[in-house]
């Protein structure tokens, strides 16, 4: 366990423990990601924290030992055609 993490995910603790940048926990935005990420099944939530962190499995300590943020990145919604001449 100290070498692999733990295999059990409580994706409730990774939302509890998470921390926000531009955002605030009751963003719409925010709700709507974390509505998604709940209905995940098992197997999803696995892919999800590998995604997210490079590991399918939780540290020792837990999903609050994750440094997990989510940030807002303010990209005009023109970007890609003013960028590639459309």
């Amino acid at each position: 366990m100290l070498v692999c993490g733990s295999p059990e995910l409580d994706m409730c603790a990774l939302q509890r423990a998470a921390q926000y940048e531009g955002y605030n926990k009751t963003d719409v935005t925010v709700r709507c990601f974390w509505d998604v990420v709940l209905s995940f099944p098992l197997e999803m939530q696995k892919k999800f924290l590998h995604f997210a962190t490079g590991s399918d499995r939780v540290p020792v300590g837990g999903m609050s030992d994750l440094n997990f943020k989510i940030s807002k990145i303010d990209v005009p919604t023109d970007w890609y055609v003013v960028k590639h001449g459309l």
